[in-house]
């Protein structure tokens, strides 16, 4: 991949990186008066995430140019993206009983008035701002031809990152599967990303699986 540096100013990042944590912070305010989680983070994702996208419209707009005209690549790494993370998330959910953040089945069934709204969060909201994020805080790191170190330096602090945020479990276990399994995703969107010069490919992987899972568990 060509190393192109959009040149975020640092101000910018910052901001972005703030808004980006203030979404699991919001999700554990509005917990105190609605106490049930999913229904807070889902809120969240839907309203600090569209803050977080409006403010970063260039950005995105920019990855998504580079994804239309590369249409080829684009459509192929997102094939990719689906089944690879797809098959990873499987795995991680029933044979390393981690914890992934979308609800769960009983859930999207228990509040149906607010299935459409969850579904958009946790597969397209979060995909979207999680892709700014990491894109943010990795936008003044210098390549020179380390690209595999910075796929792997970005895929072990953005996984730390996901799991210290949205922690899952106070369970040891549950805190390294979950870890185990944020670090691998993260160092696929990486490489997704190191492959196309666009988060997009990945970005759209990442949310379409976690939107298949959730359909998958309502059936």
């Amino acid at each position: 991949m060509q190393n192109v540096n959009t040149k975020l100013s640092l101000k910018r990042v910052i901001r972005s990186l703030i808004l980006f944590i203030f979404i699991p912070v919001t999700a554990r305010i509005l917990n105190i008066f609605v106490q049930q989680y999913d229904i807070s983070l889902m809120t969240s994702f839907n309203i600090v995430g569209s803050l977080l996208i409006f403010y970063d419209w260039n950005l995105f707009g920019i990855h998504y140019n580079r994804a239309k005209y590369n249409l080829d690549d684009t459509i192929l790494y997102t094939v990719v993206a689906y089944i690879l993370i797809l098959i990873w998330t499987i795995f991680s959910l029933e044979k390393l009983h981690c914890r992934v953040v979308i609800p769960s089945g009983d859930t999207l069934l228990s509040y149906g008035y607010a299935r459409a709204g969850m579904m958009t969060a946790y597969s397209f909201m979060e995909a979207i701002t999680v892709s700014i994020a990491v894109k943010c805080a990795t936008d003044h790191m210098i390549v020179n031809h380390n690209e595999l170190q910075i796929i792997l330096l970005t895929g072990l602090a953005a996984g730390l990152g996901m799991t210290v945020l949205f922690i899952p479990s106070l369970n040891p276990f549950t805190l390294m599967t979950t870890l185990l399994y944020n670090v691998i995703l993260m160092i696929m969107l990486s490489y997704f990303y190191n492959q196309t010069g666009s988060f997009i490919p990945g970005m759209l992987g990442f949310a379409l699986v976690n939107l298949t899972i959730m359909i998958i568990s309502i059936l």
